[in-house]
């Protein structure tokens, strides 16, 4: 099976990126997009049809605005009143209450 890419654009230039080293796909103005080095990338598939693709490669949407690789995950924070994910590269990601179950058992294997 090949591996899931992504290819987002930076000004007049498209650019290819293996998902599986992406850790988190956010949105912004209603396009999702993600940081890799310092550097922005606009993608032009939804979030929704990002989650459908990537889903099967351990991608889960923990928020209505954002998307994290499982394996990029170090932690989760539950807190009373809002949770949050801890990425590899130090990012936090809010999770909402409606998806911390699911990624509780994504992250334990079910």
């Amino acid at each position: 099976r090949r591996p899931p890419r992504l290819s987002a654009r930076a000004q007049d230039t498209i650019h290819v990126f293996d998902a599986r080293n992406i850790g988190r796909i956010g949105t912004r103005d209603k396009y999702a997009m993600f940081t890799v080095e310092g550097v922005e990338y606009l993608l032009d598939e939804s979030l929704t049809e990002l989650e459908r693709r990537l889903v099967s490669w351990d991608f889960v949407r923990v928020h209505r605005a954002e998307l994290v690789n499982l394996a990029h995950v170090t932690s989760v924070h539950v807190g009373p009143g809002e949770s949050t994910v801890l990425l590899r590269d130090g990012m936090q990601v809010p999770v909402s209450r409606r998806s911390l179950a699911e990624l509780k058992r994504r992250l334990r294997g079910d």
